[in-house]
């Protein structure tokens, strides 16, 4: 992170927005589902997003697409929504990176990490 940088945090589970002012006093953290809070966040310059199975809510995508970042990493534990996002997210983005990370050992869940840039 460059110096002078503003990271803002947006989880709709309090305990984990909690845990998170409590260790990370410079992170500015907000309580709220992400779709809720759109219009107040500021112009991003990297985005991390990390979408219940249910994969991006539709505002959210509509964001990212109708505001491209420069940088977009993606954190799925379904591959199906992950797929139909990526497949959303295709017309101003390019993948350029998907690395699967096996979490949950002898089970048919895995985790998704895939890195997109502004096309």
């Amino acid at each position: 992170m460059e110096r002078g940088a503003t990271v803002v945090s947006v989880d709709a589970d309090e305990k984990a927005v909690s845990w998170g002012r409590s260790r990370l006093p410079a992170v500015r953290f907000i309580a709220a589902r992400a779709e809720d809070v759109l219009p107040s966040l500021p112009v991003p310059h990297a985005v991390v997003v990390n979408p219940p199975r249910g994969g991006l809510h539709w505002d959210v995508s509509l964001r990212l697409q109708s505001e491209p970042v420069p940088k977009l990493v993606y954190i799925s534990c379904d591959p199906a929504t992950l797929a139909r996002d990526l497949h959303r997210l295709n017309v101003n983005y390019i993948v350029k990176d998907v690395r699967a990370f096996d979490l949950f050992p002898q089970t048919a869940h895995v985790e998704t990490v895939a890195v997109l840039e502004a096309a």
